[in-house]
């Protein structure tokens, strides 16, 4: 392992910041002064992270309400996904393309499947991992 990953490692284990955001400015940080020697073109930050959709407009963040859902449910199913950036617009949505893909891939979509595992299924599950174990 280089030895700037290890530097890097113990001075996150040393300070314990996971999920925050000063754990991810530390990480930039070291990231910025390794590339320093590089020529870096930009500097790495927290304000340019995130989708660029995101930023060009304002999007709507949080809970879903039954309204957008059935926007996107009206749209997709009459004119289908297309391009998941254009898809709000297109929709009358005012959300990023990746949250619209990530609501409909997990919730609405028409053949998705709730419930518990059958008999048959569990057992395959079993048996998969009896073969692989925890991989």
């Amino acid at each position: 392992m280089p030895a700037h990953a290890v530097a890097l490692w113990l001075q996150i284990e040393r300070q314990k910041q996971y999920r925050s955001r000063d754990f991810i400015k530390l990480v930039l940080d070291s990231f910025d002064e390794m590339r320093e020697g590089e020529g870096a073109a930009r500097k790495l930050t927290t304000e340019n992270m995130g989708h660029k959709c995101c930023s060009k407009q304002k999007v709507k963040k949080g809970l879903w309400s039954p309204e957008e859902d059935e926007k996107l449910l009206k749209h997709i199913t009459t004119h289908g996904h297309g391009s998941w950036s254009s898809v709000p617009k297109l929709a009358g949505l005012q959300r990023c393309g990746k949250s619209c893909r990530l609501r409909w891939i997990n919730y609405l979509r028409p053949d998705l499947r709730r419930g518990s595992f059958s008999e048959e299924e569990e057992q395959i599950i079993i048996d998969c991992h009896r073969i692989l174990g925890n991989r």
